[in-house]
């Protein structure tokens, strides 16, 4: 006798192949291509999609969207970090150093303030701002019979610092050290320039072995 409910064994047999399909079907399903928590009536919630991954707030807003096409993370509000979680290498650099140094030695001196030991910072791709930290020295022996001045200045750029003198009597050796600060903004590629300017007062000095100009310098680069 045939069971009513379950048919004939051709039936049956087709039931359970049916059966057997759908489950292979349902194991293999994206199932939470486009899952939801539900959201709206003042609860959060949480979907999926083929754009990828959305969270909402309680009034429905999208806060956070994690794309499957490009993988880019978009967050609508305050990202909260522990501090030390994200490392210099992670933010693909956010601050370069550089820095210059030289010594230019043996030259005459006049009252003409000029940049000696000058050196070039290269300014490094996608950096705009820069901070730079300047420490200048000069020295020089005044071979005139009259007391007089050696001036020293740093110079960043081609503008110039605030000079420190040095008193130097005839026939004797005077050295000055100074420094200079400078902000930079708006860069984009060339160089910095930095230098250290050296004058005299009354007359000029000529030129020694052991006149010296020096230049020190220390960037950091911003973007």
């Amino acid at each position: 006798m045939v069971n009513p409910i379950l048919g004939g064994s051709h039936d049956l047999t087709q039931r359970l192949n049916q059966i057997e399909a759908n489950i292979r079907a349902l194991s293999t399903q994206q199932i939470l291509l486009n899952a939801s928590t539900g959201q709206g009536g003042g609860q959060p919630g949480i979907s999926t999609d083929i754009n990828g991954l959305h969270a909402f707030d309680s009034t429905g807003t999208e806060t956070v969207t994690i794309s499957g096409q490009d993988g880019s993370i978009t967050i609508r509000g305050t990202l909260n970090l522990p501090n030390g979680s994200i490392n210099n290498d992670a933010l693909v650099n956010p601050v370069k150093p550089g820095s210059a140094g030289l010594s230019d030695p043996g030259h005459a001196y006049t009252t003409t303030s000029t940049v000696y030991a000058q050196q070039s910072i290269a300014v490094p791709t996608g950096f705009t701002q820069a901070l730079v930290f300047l420490g200048v020295s000069g020295g020089a022996w005044n071979n005139t019979a009259a007391y007089d001045y050696l001036y020293v200045a740093g110079d960043i750029n081609g503008s110039a610092g605030g000079s420190t003198p040095q008193g130097a009597a005839g026939s004797s050796y005077g050295s000055a050290s100074a420094f200079a600060i400078r902000t930079l903004t708006g860069l984009s590629g060339g160089v910095i320039t930095v230098g250290c300017r050296v004058w005299t007062g009354a007359a000029g000095w000529a030129a020694n072995g052991a006149n010296i100009a020096n230049t020190n310098a220390i960037v950091q680069f911003l973007r």
